[in-house]
């Protein structure tokens, strides 16, 4: 969530979590109010912890949709 607050982003913001994994960050946003949060990569074990909370995508970032304000990927 720091870096989430570093970028300055706002609730409403559009944020992707590349590579989401078991979309722990993603149910993290939303807890934190953050309801446009979305994934992508190989989101197979994220979909049972937020189906029907949002958006993942199984996809490249470039196959992705545009316009978010904070893109973020684990390194």
């Amino acid at each position: 969530m720091e870096s989430v607050r570093r970028a300055g982003v706002t609730r409403e913001a559009r944020i992707l979590d590349v590579g989401c994994g078991s979309g722990h960050l993603i149910h993290d946003l939303w807890y934190f109010g953050f309801r446009k949060a979305e994934g992508g990569g190989s989101v197979p074990r994220a979909r049972s912890r937020l189906s029907g909370r949002t958006n993942l995508y199984k996809k490249e970032l470039s196959e992705m949709p545009k316009g978010y304000d904070l893109i973020m990927r684990a390194s």
